[in-house]
């Protein structure tokens, strides 16, 4: 008998913009979602954050389909993942919501077999490629430039106050001079290529403060489909209207690299069937690694640094907080050895360009993350308050 896995991520923590499209969604549909079940269609990270806010707003009737059969007949966590084939047999008796982010193919599927639009399924988006592109495209003089990932975009779902840090930041410093520019998953080779493209559009930065997250440096990050973002690359090279040759071949790199399908060995269900294995295996793969210097990311870090130098423009690289307090707990000292080890190599690395690392690593105790078995630099309100403004702190200083 095939043994069942519970593919949930562990996730504590989403992006507010996740959390108001779906709250929204139910809100002004509550009719269709009441006396029904809710079928959520993407067993994925996402699916997974959609079944916690669901229970939040007072839904426990769950169970989710997913188009990868070898899902099928698991789990996220108590909700049972069906087929796909057994959509049809559910269309009296539930609504089904679009959890994945490119579901415009789903929609097709599910009216197929009888669902309707804004009847009985719902898709779900959250546009987070317009708000960064609106956010890309502002006409501003730009005194700062943010660089980061979802530390600055995320809040904590145990949250009341869901103001992210890069908002929070943006309206200390002023948020008619100050731009935050934040992508889960995203490498230096887009951050060069952004900030490029920004000065190219005239709206270079008197200073740049740029996440230095030890995920980036693993040396086979640029290479999985999740770090790709393809549709934000392709607006960024046809919205930004500049000719650029190093923006031209990374557009077309992005599109030939999420073609290869190199899946991140973490997606799979035998390594999703622990959520402290999970954990672990992630926080080995992020962080217990030899940092090397000939990798993609590091050769981009390096290119960010002297365009910058170039450019007259300030820079503030910056490691955010890991959770050392749950990297102690699985690993005891073996962790911090090899971590600070990689931290001096990085400092010592971006000094001899000629610039000074703010280490926020340990910042934050575990009770400041989203949740005290976070894995990344994700916050809860009181972590984001102590990580701004020691932040803050050192932009101000330049």
């Amino acid at each position: 008998m095939k043994e069942s896995y519970n593919f949930a991520w562990p996730v504590t923590a989403m992006a507010y913009e996740d959390y108001e499209a779906l709250k929204s969604c139910i809100e002004n549909n509550r009719a269709k979602f009441e006396n029904k079940q809710i079928i959520v269609f993407g067993a994925g990270i996402r699916g997974s954050v959609f079944a916690v806010i669901l229970k939040k707003l007072g839904f426990h009737d769950l169970l989710f389909t997913d188009n990868n059969e070898k899902k099928w007949n698991g789990f996220i966590n108590e909700f049972p993942i069906k087929s796909v084939l057994e959509l049809e047999n559910h269309l009296q008796d539930s609504t089904v919501i679009i959890a994945v982010e490119n579901g415009e193919g789903i929609k097709t599927q599910l009216e197929d077999v009888g669902f309707k639009e804004n009847e009985t399924y719902f898709y779900v988006k959250t546009d987070i490629y317009d708000i960064f592109m609106r956010e890309f495209n502002k006409k501003m003089q730009t005194e700062t430039l943010i660089f980061g990932d979802c530390g600055l975009s995320q809040v904590a779902i145990k949250d009341k106050d869901y103001e992210n840090l890069g908002s929070m930041l943006k309206r200390r410093l002023n948020s008619e001079t100050t731009k935050v520019l934040a992508m889960h998953g995203m490498g230096m080779r887009a951050f060069y290529n952004i900030l490029a493209a920004q000065c190219q559009m005239g709206m270079k930065p008197r200073k740049c403060a740029l996440m230095v997250n030890f995920e980036v440096f693993t040396g086979t990050h640029h290479l999985f489909p999740r770090t790709q973002h393809v549709p934000l690359i392709e607006r960024i090279y046809k919205e930004s209207g500049i000719e650029n040759e190093e923006l031209t071949t990374y557009h077309d790199l992005v599109h030939a690299r999420v073609q290869q399908l190199k899946l991140d060995v973490f997606s799979s269900a035998e390594e999703n069937t622990d959520n402290d294995l999970n954990r672990m295996l992630i926080l080995r793969k992020n962080y217990m690694y030899k940092l090397k210097f000939d990798s993609e990311d590091v050769e981009y870090l390096k290119k960010i640094l002297l365009f910058c130098k170039e450019e007259n423009i300030k820079v503030i690289p910056f490691i955010p907080p890991v959770n050392y307090m749950l990297t102690e707990q699985f690993f005891g000292g073996k962790f911090t050895t090899i971590y600070n080890e990689n931290c001096d190599k990085m400092k010592k690395y971006i000094k001899e360009i000629g610039y000074e690392v703010l280490d926020l690593s340990y910042l934050l105790p575990s009770n400041c993350f989203a949740d005290v078995n976070t894995i990344d630099e994700t916050t809860n309100y009181k972590g984001r308050i102590l990580w701004r403004d020691k932040l803050l702190e050192r932009i101000l200083e330049e």
